[in-house]
């Protein structure tokens, strides 16, 4: 796979276009994980989105590594335990 070249207005449209198309996400995501950060909301749009953790590296302009500290922290901060599993808890959202 090539890298992808992604602008800040790139990821702007895209943030953008992700809360037209699922307006209740944000609120609903706050709603279950109250001190969840902007970087954090932004790795479950693209989990939503079925972005792989190299995908969401590529995309946001970090490592895979810092992608999977945060869906670590995301996982505690939301409580899932064994087998939960972060792309669950996201498609249980009802957009």
């Amino acid at each position: 796979l090539m890298p992808l070249s992604v602008t800040q207005l790139d990821k702007e449209i895209f943030f953008s276009e992700f809360h037209h198309t699922y307006p209740r996400f944000y609120g609903k995501l706050e709603s279950l994980i109250s001190d969840i950060t902007v970087k954090e909301k932004q790795i479950c749009c693209l989990i939503k989105c079925g972005f792989s953790t190299y995908h969401i590296a590529e995309f946001l302009d970090i490592s895979p590594r810092t992608v999977e500290t945060h869906r670590l922290h995301i996982r505690k901060k939301a409580g899932l335990m064994g087998s939960d599993t972060i792309d669950r808890l996201l498609s249980s959202i009802e957009t």
